[in-house]
């Protein structure tokens, strides 16, 4: 049951809408979730003010760009699912929050400079550090078998 925490300056409702589906759908496949796993997957939207943060020591309001921030906990994330995630997540990103310049030229210059924007960070657990209506997934997982 990924869990998807996506720090960003304020977005509005249908550039969330369109984010949540698109990070989920892209989770599914990276992480080779069944169809059933698609209700366990949550995003998180958490807005910032460009005043509240910073990045060596600049205010982002002061930058010309926010940096984003996704983390994505889950378990049994192997090295491969992690690096499918990575670069599936990252292109998507910069382009539902259309961070590339619009003229072609611009977006060679730019492209390797705007993917430093977007960071992604992954948090495992196992199961026995994780409880779902009273019960921990390691006891939920033997109910099962």
């Amino acid at each position: 049951m990924p869990y998807l925490k996506f720090y960003s300056p304020e977005l509005s409702v249908s550039k969330k809408r369109r984010i949540a589906k698109e990070l989920t759908r892209a989770t599914m496949r990276s992480f080779q979730l069944s169809a059933e796993d698609r209700d366990r997957c949550t995003v998180h939207f958490v807005p910032f003010r460009m005043e509240d943060m910073a990045i060596g020591g600049k205010l982002m309001i002061d930058a010309p760009d926010p940096d984003y921030l996704l983390e994505v906990t889950d378990r049994l994330l192997t090295a491969e699912k992690k690096k499918n995630f990575v670069e599936t997540v990252t292109p998507l990103l910069i382009r539902l929050l259309e961070l590339e310049r619009k003229s072609w030229i611009a977006r060679l210059l730019v492209r390797s400079a705007v993917a430093w924007k977007i960071n992604i960070q992954f948090i495992e657990y196992k199961p026995e550090d994780s409880a779902i209506g009273g019960k921990f997934l390691s006891e939920l997982e033997q109910d099962a078998a």
